[in-house]
């Protein structure tokens, strides 16, 4: 007959505590939380402190890339000529310092995933709605997936 290990006060035996600690050790070794890349965060720098704010959250639970924030006349425009945007200079969010607009895409990109896209926008919208519902946030978020006519799956504006 094998002898049970006695439960100690905190409920736990000695090997689940053991356990636990190497469970913990492993995870932390071998699975790393996401992180954004200099280019992203340079990036997210360019744009409104309540996008900041969200996007610091957001990378904790899921990889992206943030594709663009802030964007000066030519870039804009050539956005605007390759059917990116719908705005001309200086009419886009993107175009105010600092930027009211991001593009993220989920990491690594897949423009053909657009459930990904999806995926990241439920991430995305309950994120903000925790903030917001704390006050770490204060404008409303919009997503340019929910859209009618345009598309813009990587799109987010205040």
């Amino acid at each position: 007959m094998k002898k049970e290990i006695p439960i100690k006060k905190n409920g736990y035996r000695p090997k689940d505590a053991i356990l636990r600690v190497v469970n913990l050790y492993i995870l932390k070794k071998y699975i790393t939380m996401p992180t954004f890349s200099k280019t992203s965060k340079e990036r997210l720098l360019t744009c409104h402190k309540d996008i900041q704010t969200l996007m610091n959250e957001v990378i904790k639970i899921t990889n992206i890339t943030i594709l663009c924030g802030h964007r000066e006349q030519i870039e804009q425009d050539k956005a605007f000529r390759e059917g990116k945007s719908k705005f001309k200079w200086p009419k886009s969010k993107h175009n105010t310092n600092p930027s009211k607009a991001i593009d993220i895409a989920p990491y690594p990109i897949n423009w053909d995933d657009v459930d990904g896209f999806i995926e990241l926008s439920t991430i995305v919208k309950n994120t903000w709605y925790d903030l917001k519902s704390s006050g770490k946030v204060t404008e409303t978020l919009y997503w340019g997936g929910d859209w009618r006519t345009f598309k813009d799956m990587p799109h987010y504006e205040l």
